[in-house]
């Protein structure tokens, strides 16, 4: 029940904060202005502290460029067109982390594989609907997965399995349920607000939240396997030759369009 009780209240928190837009921006200003106070950082170490302050802006510039008030500011219009770049910035850096993590876990071939994700980044866009992403699936898949092996062959015992795996998935069933992946980056930056807001809420002293959603199958002995280790590092090097092979035939593609319009075809 605790599983599937936390999975169900991220999936609404990504409902309520997609559909009404405006309460989701003070929202997350009320909780960053906040969450200095009421966090409990005394057993955090640095990659979760890292995580933590580079999931608070990106979420903040995505609560900004998705309300209401992102078109009715007129200050704002000067910033528009640096919105895309920083979001690839921030994207980046939040790549960056998990590389230096796979890194120093002995996964040199997804750790390359982060590196390839961050030099291959989509051109975002402002959809319609005001969404900020790209159409990308390959891109998504290797993102992913990179997170996916970060949480599997972390060295210690760690509670957030369970969560970062949900964050992972929730999103991408939420692009293949509405059949579009524009709105992937959205869900997965408030995915991993809604697991921080609960942990640095709820989580005080020797109590954690996502303890509830922890056993025994998720202790390192019994997610890292020296078999499984090695089948992962000949798809992390397929997908780095299947990721810069996309990236190159979509300059190319891209190239060959803007040919054909100059010349007048």
């Amino acid at each position: 029940m605790s599983y599937l009780a936390l999975v169900s209240c991220c999936v609404i928190f990504i409902i309520l904060t997609e559909r009404y837009r405006n309460i989701s921006l003070y929202f997350t200003i009320i909780i960053a202005l906040v969450f200095p106070f009421i966090a409990d950082t005394s057993t955090w170490d640095w990659f979760y502290f890292v995580k933590t302050y580079s999931v608070i802006i990106p979420v903040i510039v995505f609560s900004l460029a998705q309300s209401e008030y992102y078109y009715e500011w007129i200050w704002l219009e000067r910033f528009h067109p640096y919105i895309p770049t920083a979001t690839r910035l921030i994207l980046a850096l939040n790549i960056a982390e998990g590389g230096v993590l796979l890194f120093t876990l002995g996964q040199y071939s997804t750790a390359l594989l982060c590196l390839i994700l961050i030099f291959t980044i989509p051109k975002f866009i402002f959809t319609e609907k005001q969404n900020l992403g790209f159409e990308n699936i390959i891109w998504i898949i290797g993102y992913s997965y990179c997170f996916i092996l970060g949480f599997m062959f972390y060295p210690e015992d760690t509670n957030f399995f369970f969560p970062g795996l949900m964050a992972i998935f929730v999103p991408i069933i939420f692009c293949l349920i509405m059949r579009d992946w524009n709105v992937w980056l959205t869900f997965r930056v408030y995915s991993i607000y809604f697991i921080l807001i609960l942990d640095v809420i709820f989580s005080q002293g020797d109590f954690l939240i996502f303890e509830l959603v922890n056993n025994s199958n998720f202790a390192p002995e019994n997610r890292i396997n020296t078999t499984v280790e090695s089948g992962f590092k000949i798809v992390s090097s397929l997908l780095v030759v299947v990721i810069i092979w996309k990236y190159i035939t979509t300059i190319w593609h891209t190239k060959n369009q803007s040919s054909v319009a100059y010349n007048g075809g």
